[in-house]
């Protein structure tokens, strides 16, 4: 599910093995209770006739792979759905996560923001398109599509707690948008904030 991160992303060239599962997380806090699944048809919702699946702790989800390359993989966090940094609380509005199109382990509202530059001009590459959001935050720790929290992470401490609270600030702007947001050149404007 790998292409070369410095290339213009492909859609058609993509190659995608329908064989085996992916295992990932969901996060801006680890999200436990988000609807895993690949859209096939376009309408960002999770149909009957899609693959599906529901995170669990730590946002843990495991989803047989994508049937075809025509496919996104998203994530619809329900209201009812538990961010793990206060998980005693529900995250209160529904929204929408994408996956970039060449890391299907991990969710967040970064990639998200990945998915609709590159949506918005398929010719940049995943790496130019995660640089520069990275750069409109100011970010200088590195790569956006990461798991920022796990202990693994070389991200230091203030890095984690910038990250961590634009993800909160990015969660926010995308409970405040129509669900066609991941789609829509709309996901642009929070590049430019």
């Amino acid at each position: 599910f790998r292409h070369d991160r410095s290339q213009p992303f492909d859609a058609q060239a993509w190659r995608w093995d329908a064989q085996g599962s992916i295992s990932g997380k969901v996060m801006d806090g680890y999200l436990r209770g988000a609807i895993v699944y690949w859209d096939c048809n376009g309408n960002q919702v999770p149909d009957a006739t899609e693959a599906r699946t529901t995170s669990g702790p730590g946002g843990a989800y495991s989803i047989a792979a994508a049937p075809s390359q025509r496919c996104q993989l998203l994530a619809q966090v329900p209201w009812s759905a538990v961010d793990e940094d206060a998980p005693q609380t529900t995250v209160g509005l529904s929204y929408s996560l994408a996956a970039a199109p060449d890391q299907f382990d991990l969710i967040t509202p970064y990639t998200t923001m990945i998915f609709g530059a590159l949506n918005a001009d398929p010719t940049q590459s995943v790496a130019t398109a995660d640089d520069q959001l990275a750069r409109s935050i100011g970010f200088t720790c590195g790569s956006l599509a990461v798991d920022y929290q796990a202990a693994s992470s070389s991200y230091t401490t203030t890095c984690k707690n910038v990250v961590s609270a634009t993800a909160k600030f990015y969660r926010g702007l995308l409970q405040a948008q129509p669900a066609d947001m991941l789609l829509s050149a709309a996901s642009q404007q929070a590049l430019k904030m």
